[in-house]
């Protein structure tokens, strides 16, 4: 009984580092190439009060979903990308399962599971 006493600690200590680093994998974001040598599949802008963009981008086969924002008149982010799988021309999935869908108007949708995340409208500009 007390070996087992022992154990419990160390074993629960393995179990909640091995569950917070899944959980930092779900959300890792890819430091991606200049801006030149990416493509821009679509860029969203979102509703105020945020001076934000999200885009979809390719780098070579691979698709990312890159934020954009300004903070005090300085663009933020924009060098790095969360992963995305495309399923279809208008539907993608990140590795922390929210989905991104271009909608039939143009605007897109990110989901987690049923829960809305954000709606955004088409933007022609690359920026915010």
């Amino acid at each position: 009984m007390r070996y087992k006493a022992c154990l419990l600690p160390a074993l629960t200590g393995l179990m909640l580092q091995a569950s917070i680093t899944a959980a930092q994998n779900r959300f890792e974001s890819v430091v991606l190439p200049p801006e030149s040598e990416r493509r821009v599949v679509g860029t969203w802008r979102l509703a105020p009060p945020a001076p934000c963009t999200r885009s979809i981008e390719m780098v070579g086969s691979n698709y990312y979903m890159v934020a954009r924002c300004v903070e005090d008149g300085k663009l933020r982010f924009g060098d790095v990308g969360t992963p995305l799988r495309r399923i279809t021309d208008r539907l993608f999935v990140a590795s922390n399962d929210v989905t991104y869908v271009v909608a039939n108007d143009g605007k897109l949708i990110a989901r987690n599971g049923g829960d809305l995340i954000f709606e955004a409208e088409p933007h022609a500009g690359f920026r915010p």
